[in-house]
């Protein structure tokens, strides 16, 4: 479950921490403009491109790219290999400052094949870090006394200074220590923004528009009408969900519901068949440690052949923000507004503006539970629609990318329940995936 495209972990990146005045770096001359006031070391030479990213030149923006997937895929390993041990031997400790690495060390033979394998590439490329430290520290104190003693500075500036090297240091070739180094103070700084990634998967479950990765839900939903009333039927719905995406920056979600309607009044008819589909395209706009903003706009399509399990055509603009609150809870809200158009038939209007506040709390052994609540008013009708599900589940395994959940959802007033329904259960099956 752990999601590791959230550009928060880019301040990780000691290859592109080395920008700092390398004349090969392609990143050097955009350092040179505008972070030359900027200190090296710590990710700060990384924050200060990102946060000038529209003004960088194409190759400094491929090259930070390139960087940036490259500690996704090394962070992605090394989480995918140990977080059940983790969550079995370490779990009372804060990642980050190279404590998580140090508790794993300490249960080095109750560690799982997969994850002592990890801990040995860590081992090996400290190992390479600490001779290349041993035998260049006299070059060290000559040309780098102002680098930071973090592994990207000191290769870094290694590299940087390739021609003034010693005999004995240049024997130890500094630039196939990069990604020594680069291992070693990615799994150091490794904090819980990767843990509070792990929450957008969960939210794509709950059809957000915080998407993460591509992903194939399928879910049944069954909702209880209130007895008694015309309006409402007893719906059994089956909702597929396709969300695919690029660099999870930009995605495209599609649900294609198939329902059927069980009348609560004598007399009349079982009514089923595909209705509305539904479609949203979504962009995340900034990703900044554990904030995410995206927007998107969504549209439901009057596509449904029974007039009883369709709805006019509506156009949703939505806008959402995910925070990390700590490592085990985030929260999301999303502000979305329905706007019926076009030739409703014998639909009523929509005019509903929607505050969703979503609470998602991970917990350990890969569960995970939710809390989305939606605040609807109706401005045609004048009401106001609180609804709230609860959701529990649990992700299958990180290897096979699947979580499976259950939910309970109920109305919380009177005139909801009118509205809508009185209350609804569900389970989902999601399957996440990268190209």
């Amino acid at each position: 479950m752990i999601e590791l495209r959230a550009a928060g972990l880019t301040a990780t990146l000691v290859c592109a921490m080395a920008v700092q005045a390398h004349a090969q770096d392609p990143c050097a001359p955009d350092v040179a403009q505008l972070c030359k006031d900027v200190k090296p070391g710590g990710g700060r030479i990384v924050r200060c491109l990102k946060d000038n990213e529209a003004k960088l030149s194409n190759a400094c923006r491929a090259k930070l790219a390139e960087d940036d997937q490259k500690s996704r895929v090394y962070i992605a390993e090394f989480v995918d290999a140990c977080h059940t041990d983790q969550e079995r031997l370490c779990t009372g400790v804060q990642p980050g400052g190279g404590r998580l690495v140090r508790c794993l060390k300490q249960h080095d033979y109750e560690l799982g094949p997969r994850c002592s394998a990890e801990l040995q590439r860590v081992a090996d490329a400290e190992e390479q870090l600490e001779t290349v430290k041993r035998q260049c520290q006299p070059d060290l104190q000559r040309l780098c006394p102002g680098a930071e003693r973090q592994a990207g500075s000191l290769i870094g500036c290694l590299k940087d200074h390739e021609a003034e090297l010693s005999p004995a240091c240049r024997s130890t070739n500094p630039e196939l220590a990069m990604e020594s180094g680069s291992i070693v103070q990615t799994v150091e700084e490794m904090t819980s923004q990767a843990r509070i990634a792990d929450t957008v998967e969960i939210l794509q479950g709950l059809s957000s528009v915080a998407f993460s990765r591509n992903d194939i839900t399928f879910s049944y939903d069954y909702f209880q009408s209130v007895t008694g009333l015309p309006a409402n039927a007893n719906s059994l719905t089956f909702n597929p969900l396709l969300v695919f995406g690029s660099s999870n920056e930009f995605a495209v979600q599609l649900r294609v519901p198939v329902a059927a309607l069980f009348p609560t009044q004598a007399g009349h008819a079982t009514v089923s068949g595909v209705a509305d589909v539904n479609t949203a395209f979504g962009w995340a706009f900034y990703a900044h440690g554990g904030i995410r903003q995206y927007l998107a706009v969504a549209l439901q399509w009057n596509s449904a052949s029974e007039p009883l399990v369709g709805a006019p055509w509506v156009v949703a603009p939505i806008y959402a923000i995910a925070i990390g609150l700590n490592r085990w809870i985030s929260l999301t809200t999303e502000l979305t507004y329905n706007k019926s158009f076009g030739n409703l038939g014998n639909y009523p209007g929509v005019s509903l503006l929607v505050l969703r506040p979503i609470v998602v709390v991970t917990l350990p052994s890969q569960l995970f539970v939710a809390v989305d609540t939606k605040l609807g008013w109706d401005f045609i009708k004048e009401i106001f629609v609180p609804l709230m599900r609860f959701q529990a589940g649990k992700l299958i395994g990180r290897e096979r990318n699947v979580s499976i959940a259950a939910w309970y959802q109920l109305s919380l007033n009177t005139v909801g329940k009118q509205d809508s329904f009185q209350w609804g259960v569900g389970t989902s099956l999601s399957y996440f995936f990268d190209w």
